[in-house]
């Protein structure tokens, strides 16, 4: 339970206004009654201010929206600064029930089982690396590339030096002297005719030749 003060105030706030119902229960004057009921708003305010000593037994909030509300709770004693009663920024998803007996916070689901958060628990073991997938299939060949244009022709190198003059050959030996050929026979000249005379009678012309 909480017990509040003449002139204190128990305080709350949503993400969005008008999607939280509360209602409040209690003791006032030591009267068990509903001591308050409404909606959040979206920034701090007062739900009910205590009129004489005064004992909250319950706090219900309510999600109605379609999406979470952060939900804040706070008392702030007559003349005091505001304290929270709850976890800053609870999240209370939709259609989700907050139930405050001053000392535990239940959360209820939209069918009305206890939600429960515990801490994270330490992190397990890797496990074991799966076997490697079979290859899959060679992609077919790409077409041939074009052929790319013929490179620029180079310039023509420039023409060496000419080369050195060799020497002079040796002169070659003179050649065997030829054999005398043979004397032929002496040359004849025609020296004259001479009458002969012939058996019948007739004169022939010999021939006469002489040596040179």
């Amino acid at each position: 339970m909480i017990v509040l003060e003449n002139g204190d105030l128990l305080e709350g706030d949503a993400t969005s206004a008008a999607e939280v119902d509360f209602t409040l229960h209690g003791l006032d004057n030591n009267v068990l009654t509903q001591l308050a009921d409404g909606q959040l708003a979206n920034s701090k305010g007062t739900i009910y201010t205590a009129n004489s000593t005064d004992v909250i037994s319950a706090i219900i909030l309510v999600n109605t929206g379609a999406a979470h509300n952060h939900v804040n709770l706070y008392l702030k004693p007559s003349g005091g600064t505001s304290r929270r009663l709850i976890a800053k920024d609870l999240q209370l998803e939709p259609n989700y029930s907050l139930h405050f007996d001053g000392v535990k916070v239940v959360v209820l689901n939209s069918i009305g089982g206890t939600v429960t958060t515990g801490l994270d628990g330490s992190g397990g073991t890797s496990g074991s690396s799966g076997s490697s997938g079979s290859s899959g299939v060679s992609g077919s060949n790409g077409t041939s590339g074009s052929s790319g244009n013929s490179g620029i022709s180079g310039t023509s190198g420039s023409s060496g030096t000419s080369g050195v003059k060799g020497d002079t050959g040796a002169k070659g030996d003179t050649g065997a002297k030829g054999d005398t050929g043979a004397t032929g026979p002496p040359a004849t000249v025609l020296y004259g005719t001479q009458d002969v005379s012939g058996a019948s009678g007739q004169s022939d012309g010999a021939v006469y030749y002489k040596y040179v």
